[in-house]
């Protein structure tokens, strides 16, 4: 997985293999908001981390746009 800087107050955790956007984060004045989960936990959680740790903010909602299976 690869985590980047999309654009002004956005970041996205891609999928290496297939270049797919897995997870997004927005960027708020006081917060973050958190654009699906993708399935991979530990992954998301590293995502979660480096995001907060970089815009010293803490993720306070999360938007599910479509189901992701079962663990």
């Amino acid at each position: 997985m690869k985590y980047e800087k999309f654009g002004e107050n956005i970041y996205v955790m891609k999928d290496e293999l297939f270049y797919d956007v897995i997870v997004g984060a927005i960027e708020l004045p006081t917060k973050l908001i958190m654009i699906d989960t993708g399935m991979n936990l530990r992954k998301i959680k590293e995502f979660r981390e480096k995001v907060e740790e970089v815009t010293k903010k803490k993720f306070e909602t999360v938007f599910i746009t479509h189901y992701h299976g079962v663990l």
